[in-house]
């Protein structure tokens, strides 16, 4: 059975976002060991994941029903990739908050 090249390229963005939102957990917690962090900012960057889609699923359900689909995934996607840039271009630990940050929120949207 052969998919049209819009479904491929749906579902390669999709496989991508998610394996970066998953991998970046990992990620970031290791390079918060690396800069020296302790156990508690460790466990406190990786709850930042959790708890930022926590605070805002009810707005992001709300924006999706006005918005369709479209935008919230458009801006969840961006916001991942600003959330995974971040890191790389300013490489301490305020930042790995920052990221954990904007990766919760960009994964409440996609």
């Amino acid at each position: 059975m052969r998919y049209p090249p819009a479904i491929l390229l749906a579902f390669a963005i999709v496989t991508l976002n998610v394996t970066a939102y998953r991998a970046s957990k990992l990620t970031i917690a290791l390079f918060a060991a690396t800069l020296g962090a302790g156990p508690f900012d460790v466990g406190f960057i990786v709850s930042l994941y959790a708890l930022f889609p926590l605070a805002l699923a009810v707005f992001a359900g709300r924006m999706t029903d006005r918005a369709g689909p479209f935008l919230p995934m458009a801006g969840g996607t961006l916001g991942r990739s600003l959330g995974l840039a971040v890191p790389w271009l300013w490489p301490a630990l305020p930042a790995l908050y920052f990221s954990a940050g904007l990766l919760g929120c960009a994964y409440v949207f996609f």
